[in-house]
């Protein structure tokens, strides 16, 4: 994923979004939504007028994630604890999103993470790790969204995925985020 620094001063103004954004009355879960390209996606989510779910794998990244949205003018915004390589976890964040806010109408799968070595000099434990979460952690929370946010019932649901450039672009020694990112978006 992108190692692009967004905070507050980044983020731009709520109050430049109408009364009428075509997302008002919907709501957005954005995994990896406490930092970077999720932060920047919760944010614009937030200006189009949808109410904000961000998830992140610890509390202070969280809270930090929710600051700087609500300093950007983001107020319909909550955020969880949410680790997409556990169902357990998965469950516990939609139980939440349907508890206050009855469905959920979009989904970003942003949460990913990248392994900085070159293929030769990666351990399986590494590997492991960036297919579950950039993989099947994407699809676990497809699932549960499927089955769970009410969206095909209603009709109307969208489902964003954000991956790498990197899954595009050929390396001599290759990428394992590349890998996992193409087993995703093909």
């Amino acid at each position: 994923m992108s190692s692009m620094s967004t905070d507050a001063s980044t983020l731009g103004s709520a109050s430049e979004a109408p009364s009428d954004g075509p997302l008002i009355g919907r709501v957005a879960l954005i995994t990896g939504g406490s930092r970077g390209i999720g932060l920047a996606c919760a944010a614009e989510l937030g200006r189009l007028g949808a109410a904000v779910v961000i998830s992140g794998t610890t509390p202070e990244t969280v809270h930090k994630g929710l600051a700087a949205l609500r300093e950007s003018g983001v107020h319909r915004v909550d955020g969880q604890v949410a680790d997409v390589r556990d169902q357990r976890q998965i469950d516990a964040l939609f139980d939440a999103i349907t508890s206050a806010h009855g469905n959920c109408d979009v989904l970003v799968n942003n949460a990913g993470i990248g392994g900085m070595t070159r293929i030769q000099d990666t351990p399986d434990e590494l590997w492991n790790r960036i297919i579950d979460t950039n993989l099947n952690g994407a699809f676990r929370v497809t699932r549960a969204w499927v089955l769970r946010s009410g969206a095909p019932e209603r009709g109307w649901g969208r489902i964003i995925n954000i991956a790498s450039t990197r899954a595009s672009r050929p390396r001599r020694w290759g990428s394992r985020t590349r890998r996992a990112n193409t087993g995703w978006s093909g």
